[in-house]
Parts: C-alpha cells; structure tokens; sequence
C-alpha cells in the first residue's frame, strides 16, 4: 500500500495503472485528581502532623488515612517502596509531599478525590520561532490487551473514552498506551476488538488495579440473526449504496500516528513516525486529503539494513488510499462485481455492534485471478466497517515490476506477498477511518550471491482523535509533500518525543533493536 514501493490493485496492465491511480500498490499506573467542592490551594494547604517510618507508599496510605482523597499515580514515576523517616508537625500537605517524593520535575493535582502525581511535559507553540514553552499535563494509561481464555495477545484492539473521538490501537503484543487529559480521569474506558465482546472499564480502575485487560470471544449464530438479506453481494451493493448516509459528509481533521517500519527477517533494521494532522475531505468530494506533519522520528540499524533499497515514496499519503470507501478497490467497483464469488460467512461483533463477514475471491476463469479477502458490513447501519485482502502469488508476479520503482543494480527485489487491514469506527451515527495497515515481504538479492534476505516492509497509520469543527484546509507550506519519502522530511528521536501525542506502542520485538518510548 506503498507507492514508492508502490504496492497496487490490479489485473494486468490496465488493473494495475487503475489501482496505482487509487495509490493502493504499497500498567499499575495512577496520576491525580480532585473533588469538584475543593479547590487545589484548600487542599494542598491543609496542615497535617505525621509520623512516618517507612516506605514511601505507607506515607501515601497514610495522608489518605488523613484527608479523604486517594492517590493515582504511575508506578514507574518514583520508588514507591523507598524507606522514609519523616516527623512533621502542621505542615502544608504540599510541603509534605514535596517531602515525601522529592523528585521536582513531579507535580501535584487533585482531580476529584483523586490526587494525581504526575510529570507535566513542554512543548512549544506550533510557530517554530514561538520559544515560550507552554506546559502539556496529561496521564498516560499503560497496559495488555489479552485473550480472557488462552492468555494470549490480541493485536490490533481499540481503545478509547466511550463517547470521545480519541483512542489508540494495540500493537502485536497486545500493548498500548493512551494519553488522556486529567479531566478525564472519570470517564469509562472502551476496549474492543474483531470478534470479541466490547468492555467497558472506568479510566480509575484501569489505572489502579488492571495491567492486563481480558477480552472475551463472542460467538453470534447465524441462525439467531435474523437476516435482512441473504445475498452477500446484494449486502455489498447495499453498503455501497448507504455510503452518502454512513460517513461524514463534510471535512474533518484528524490527529494521526503513523509508522513505517522495515524488518529484516523478524528483526527490526528501520523505523520511522510521526504526528499528523490529516485534512480530510467528505466522501462525496473528489478533492485530496492534506497531511501536516506535527512531529516526527526516525532510526536506521545500518549495520543490518542497506538504506537506498527500501524508501517509500509518497507513503503517508498513499496510505490515506487504503480509505476503501472513499477509494473503492477492484472488489467494490460494480464493473468488476462478476469477476469475484461473494459468500457470507460469518456474523461476528465490532465494537458491540453485529457485523456479517463477507468474504471474496476472484473466480478462477478470470484472467488471472489476483484478490482475496474479507469485507465487514454492519447488521444494522448496512456499513463498510472494515476489510482486510491481499494479493495472491499471481497478483504479486504480476504487481512486482510496479511495486519497486527504485533500487541498486547490483540488487534483485522481488515482492513475495502483500496484505491490507482498514477498519472504520462509528461516532454520532457516522462512521469514520480508524486503522489502515499495510504490509509487503520481498526477497533481496545481491547479483553474483547464492543466498538471499527477506524484508518486510510495514506501514500503518491510526486516527487518535477526530475534530469536526474549526476545520480549514491547511496552507500549502504546512503540508507534507505528497511525493516525496516520508523518512526525508523527518529527524532523530529523541527524549520522551511524543508529549501529548498519542501513538501506537512499538511492540517488543522493535524495543529490542531501537530505543524507543
């Protein structure tokens, strides 16, 4: 879903010049709060007499013994088990936990009963000649997504405030995290998956008590559901047809995380992402996205990784193509509808919500056959709620003399296989993009050597939070450059990068190989 490793959609010459127009071929952790009744400084300079000897969590448990209000924090901020020895008399509660956790770059804010420790990062003004630095407090939620049955991982779960635009994803082990403003400490939780029922847990226990979050298979019969039309194609030509009704039908802007990734057999040799703002125009219209690049990093194992064979060009931009609904694939495209079998397989659920599987296949007597897949549409909205495809062995032969569009000659590229993830969510009756993931393997060979390596290349992008107002189309200096390599607009990494900024958690196979927070 590269396009610079431009990975497409098509059946010979004409399919693939169709799809390369569409751009397809490429936790214990707490913080703090307060009780809507008290303000900060009636609180914080109360006088207390204590005792202490000692850890550091007895002394907490001990003003809370004391004053009613409870502590949130991250376990990763201070030692909690510290031996202290601490005598006051009618000292400022402020003073006292200065005291107790002497660590200055922490700060203190009561959120309703809630005292919530936390490290106030900076930023700078978005005008780069702005040097004042404006404080950014946020609470950072850390945790594992897990199947409640075998234990295991679940990629590619969702998390979000129930009924806010803003989330995250789940990275291969399962793992997240998520920013949310201190006002949201008494918010639920949201946490769902394909085929999974949704759970809902309140921000608080998530951070006191949970680490591990255990998702549960759900199982829909089919023959529960009553089922409006048996027709799985009938069922895509509706879902087509209800697209001006289901998604947004004016501009939005979305903050996104994107990242690509190069991995060297299963090790990471490459990494790069970054903060967007995405302009994204209604379904209706045919103008282009826009994408502004808020902050961005990026790594390159040299010693593992040769640099000129896998730069993607136009990468952010051609994976806002992989917005199937909005950049309809061969396999949605009512001229191509009798090039593929429709079956129904399946009604499973999406965040809460009943979904049939259709699933898809190019009928062997096409010439040749290239696409497979699965489409989800809701029970209910009749809405493309996701898909997930790739090309087969064929369509690989035929897409590779597209798909690499630069490399040394002293190199042989040939694409082994490709395979798409987009999923949509929906908000206020509407659906919109959520997740769209890309990933292409190809065999590199030096001319002249017998044995070669295998590399996967990874893009992926997730919405973190969705704006309808106040939407403007950005000045064309804000803009990424649509053409040009993604990791040439980008610099180094560096100290707790991201700020306020949302992202996907790299996975621990990446930790492994790059110093990544």
């Amino acid at each position: 879903m590269n396009s610079g490793i431009n990975i497409i959609y098509s059946r010979l010459t004409n399919r693939i010049n169709s799809l390369l127009l569409h751009g397809f071929i490429p936790c214990f952790f707490c913080f703090f709060a307060i009780s809507p009744a008290a303000s900060q400084d009636v609180v914080f300079n109360h006088t207390l007499s204590l005792n202490i000897n000692g850890t550091v969590y007895s002394a907490l448990n001990e003003i809370s013994n004391k004053t009613g209000y409870y502590f949130s924090y991250n376990s990763e901020l201070f030692d909690a088990d510290r031996h202290i020895s601490l005598q006051v008399e009618d000292k400022l509660l402020l003073e006292i936990l200065q005291q107790i956790i002497p660590d200055t770059t922490l700060s203190f804010k009561l959120i309703g009963n809630q005292i919530v420790i936390f490290r106030p990062l900076f930023s700078s003004g978005k005008n780069n000649t702005d040097s004042i630095q404006k404080p950014v407090s946020y609470i950072k939620i850390s945790g594992r997504v897990i199947d409640g049955m075998t234990d295991e991982p679940v990629p590619f779960a969702t998390i979000g405030i129930v009924g806010k635009s803003y989330g995250t994803i789940t990275n291969n082990d399962g793992e997240f995290v998520l920013k949310i403003s201190p006002e949201a400490l008494n918010e639920t939780l949201g946490f769902s998956c394909l085929g999974y029922k949704m759970l809902q847990v309140p921000v608080l226990r998530v951070m006191e008590t949970l680490d591990k979050i255990k998702l549960y298979a759900d199982y829909i019969p089919i023959q529960e559901v009553i089922i409006r039309k048996t027709d799985p194609l009938a069922l895509v030509k509706t879902a087509i047809e209800n697209i001006p009704e289901n998604y947004p039908d004016k501009a939005i802007t979305m903050t996104t995380f994107y990242r690509e990734s190069v991995k060297k057999y299963n090790r990471f040799v490459a990494v790069a992402e970054a903060a967007l703002d995405v302009y994204k125009i209604p379904y209706f219209r045919l103008d282009n996205d826009q994408i502004k690049i808020l902050k961005g990093r990026k790594t390159i194992d040299a010693t593992r990784y040769d640099t000129l064979t896998f730069k993607l060009k136009a990468g952010l931009y051609t994976s806002l193509q992989l917005d199937i609904v909005k950049n309809m694939p061969d396999f949605l495209l009512s001229e191509n509808f009798y090039n593929y079998k429709y079956k129904m397989t399946d009604i499973i659920p999406i965040d809460n919500q009943s979904n049939y599987v259709i699933e898809f296949k190019e009928k062997e007597s096409t010439s040749p056959p290239m696409y497979e897949g699965k489409i989800y549409i809701g029970l209910n909205s009749l809405a493309i709620t996701g898909a997930e495809f790739s090309l087969n062995n064929y369509g690989i032969k035929e897409a590779s003399k597209f798909m690499v569009i630069k490399k040394p000659r002293s190199m042989s590229v040939k694409p082994l296989g490709a395979s798409y993830k987009v999923r949509y969510s929906e908000m206020d009756n509407k659906y919109y993009i959520r997740y769209l993931r890309s990933e292409t393997t190809f065999r590199v060979r030096k001319k002249g050597k017998i044995f070669s390596a295998e590399y996967t290349v990874i893009s992926e992008m997730v919405a973190t939070d969705i704006n309808q107002d106040d939407t403007r189309r950005f000045r064309s200096k804000e803009t990424a450059r649509s053409m040009d390599i993604f990791t040439e607009q980008l610099g180094a990494y560096d100290e707790e990068f991201w700020e306020q900024y949302n992202y996907i958690k790299p996975s621990q196979s990446l930790l492994d190989n790059f110093e990544m927070k």
